[in-house]
Parts: C-alpha cells; sequence; structure tokens
C-alpha cells in the first residue's frame, strides 16, 4: 500500500532515537515533497502514528514524537479476556490467582477487560484500543485470543504487554501451552488402548490453542498410518452444551475415541455417550484437556490433560515486571507442556 514504507522509516527512525521524543517531526508538506507522495497519503501515515502512540499533535505547533515514558504510573495492570464467559471460567481463575500471587507483592492491582465481541462476531479493527483505556494501566496481559495479531502489536507499542495462549508468531512476549503436544498425545494413549477411530470435538479455529490442538491431532494420525478425516472433526464452544450437541452429531460417524479441547466439551460428550445407550470407556473413550476440578467428579471420571494455569499467571506475572521498568524479560517465549492424566473414561 501506497505509504507503507513512509510509514516504515519514520518508525525506524523513532525506535532508533534519530527522533528523539519531544522533537518536532517535519510537516505534511516537507514529508510530501521530500519522498514525493501525495500529501493525502502522508496525512494517513501520520494520523496512524498518532492513533498507534507514536506521535503527537499540538495545535497551532504541529506532529511531535511522543515520550511513551511520560505517563504517570497508575500501579495498575490490565487483563484482558475475549468475553465475560471466559473470563470466569476455571481457567482464567486459576490464570488470575497466578497474577495476584506475584503482582500483589509488588504493589500493582489487577483489572479485569472483556473484549465485548460475541465469539462468532468478527473483533472490530483497533479492538485492543477500545477495549483498554491505556492511560489507566501501566501494563497489559492479554488473553483474548480472537483479537487481530496486527492490533496486538500496534498496542504493544503503546504500552508493555505479555500475551497467554496467543498466536506464537506475534512479536510479543508469551507464556504458550502446547497444545499440540496434547493432541499428539491424546491420539497416541488412544492409539496404544486399541482404539482406531478417533474423533475431535475442539474450538473454532480462531482460537490459536484450537489449531494448536487439531495440529498433534492430525500429526498423531499421519505417524500412526491412520488418515485424517474431517468427518471426525467437530467444532464449537468450550462448554458443556457444545459437546454435547456436537457428540450428537457424530454418533453416525462411530467413532471408539474422542478427544475434547476441554474438560466442559468432554464431560458434555460422555453424557451423549451415555444418552446414545453407549458406555464410557468401553464403546467410546474420552479425554479431555485441563484437568479442571469437575474431572474428578465425573462418571467415570475423566482422563485429561493436567496444565497448571496457576503457573502460568505466575510466569506471565514475572515476564511482564521488568517490561514495566524499561527492561527485557530473560525469556520471550514460555512453552508450557501438559501432562496426561490417565483416569477411567480412556
Amino acid at each position: 500500500m501506497i505509504g507503507n514504507r513512509l510509514k516504515e522509516e519514520i518508525l525506524e527512525k523513532i525506535k532508533k532515537g534519530i527522533w528523539k521524543p519531544g522533537e518536532r517531526v517535519p510537516s505534511e508538506r516537507d514529508l510530501a515533497l521530500e519522498k514525493k507522495l501525495a500529501r493525502a497519503t502522508v496525512n494517513r501515515v501520520l494520523k496512524e502514528l498518532e492513533e498507534e502512540g507514536f506521535l503527537i499533535n499540538v495545535k497551532g505547533k504541529g506532529r511531535f514524537v511522543r515520550d511513551l515514558r511520560e505517563r504517570q504510573r497508575t500501579m495498575t495492570v490490565g487483563v484482558v479476556f475475549w468475553d465475560f464467559a471466559h473470563s470466569v471460567h476455571p481457567v482464567a481463575v486459576e490464570i488470575l490467582k497466578g497474577l495476584e500471587e506475584v503482582f500483589a507483592k509488588e504493589g500493582y492491582r489487577l483489572l479485569v477487560y472483556t473484549a465485548r465481541n460475541a465469539p462468532s462476531q468478527q473483533p472490530s479493527k483497533r479492538a485492543v484500543f477500545k477495549v483498554v483505556p491505556v492511560e489507566r494501566i501501566d501494563g497489559l496481559i492479554l488473553c483474548a485470543q480472537e483479537l487481530p495479531n496486527e492490533d496486538i502489536e500496534k498496542a504493544a507499542n503503546l504500552i508493555p504487554m505479555v500475551g497467554i495462549n496467543l498466536d506464537s508468531s506475534l512479536r510479543i512476549p508469551l507464556v504458550l501451552v502446547d497444545y499440540a503436544l496434547a493432541g499428539y498425545t491424546a491420539v497416541e494413549y488412544l492409539i496404544s488402548q486399541g482404539r482406531r477411530r478417533i474423533a475431535l470435538i475442539n474450538a473454532w479455529e480462531t482460537f490459536p490453542i484450537a489449531r494448536n490442538l487439531l495440529e498433534g491431532y492430525r500429526l498423531g494420525l499421519v505417524r500412526a498410518g491412520i488418515n485424517y478425516s474431517s468427518s471426525l472433526v467437530r467444532t464449537g464452544y468450550y462448554d458443556f452444551d457444545s459437546g454435547y450437541l456436537l457428540m450428537k452429531t457424530l454418533l453416525e460417524e462411530r467413532p471408539d475415541g474422542v478427544i475434547c479441547g476441554d474438560d466442559f466439551i468432554a464431560i458434555g460428550t460422555i453424557k451423549a455417550i451415555k444418552d446414545a445407550g453407549m458406555r464410557v470407556p468401553e464403546d467410546v473413550a474420552v479425554v479431555g484437556c485441563n484437568d479442571l476440578v469437575v474431572a474428578e467428579m465425573v462418571e467415570p471420571s475423566l482422563t485429561t490433560f493436567h496444565i497448571d494455569f496457576y503457573s502460568i499467571g505466575i510466569e506471565s506475572a514475572k515476564m511482564l515486571l521488568p517490561l514495566l521498568e524499561g527492561r527485557e524479560p530473560e525469556e520471550r517465549v514460555i512453552y508450557i507442556k501438559p501432562t496426561l492424566v490417565v483416569r477411567k473414561s480412556a
């Protein structure tokens, strides 16, 4: 797109300190003449850089390089989930406990935000800026997986940020659960139990962790010499109803094993199997993900993957703390390995 090169040049000058904080930038007219671009193009680029927090427009004086260090500390860290349901999910609660454990000791408080878009809707452009008032927080823990990558990286230029289970290609510090390993290990385990028609009930592929689980599932099948079939894959939401309804649609495919992207999905899956007059695990084995408290309460108790979300909260907080002080964390990406816990459902 015309103007992209100009934007990249300006960003490079700002990031390398060639244009220093508080310094007046060349006018639209001067930049247009120098770069042989239309003034409208230059105006668009400069306005974008204002919106992204790199420049500030002072009426009657021109545009200046913004000093991102000038904001007054609020001793507040924001935590963004996709919607309210995600923010009260047991996984989110454990993450918040871990975050609070670290930040409270350092004098920070937490504020929880939601992206406020229904899961099936396309998120609005510039969503991070709309959801979080960056002037009220010092840093951000981002757990909302469906926000656009471009928007996340723009927001990271404005405020220190750590992502949890976001897209691994993002150029921000990340704490990631290796759900691909979970998918692969689940297939491997079910095959060791004599299962061959292994289905997957997952979340939509707009969730990075759902894409990773699917990737591991497919790889596990290929390594075992079993053809991948999309007819054995269903996608929905991370809840009981999705598990129940989607498993009912899978019954005609006659799977003998089912991998579920979440324990609530797995519990709904078990209910659908039982309602169809079949037995778990004798007829269909079920494996869940996340090892929630309910995994031991369902009958039969759920074979699932234990993931220490409390520790994920702690690691994310420890990663953000140096960023709040203007330093780089020791690690930019931390991977958390899930552990298979064998119970009675598989």
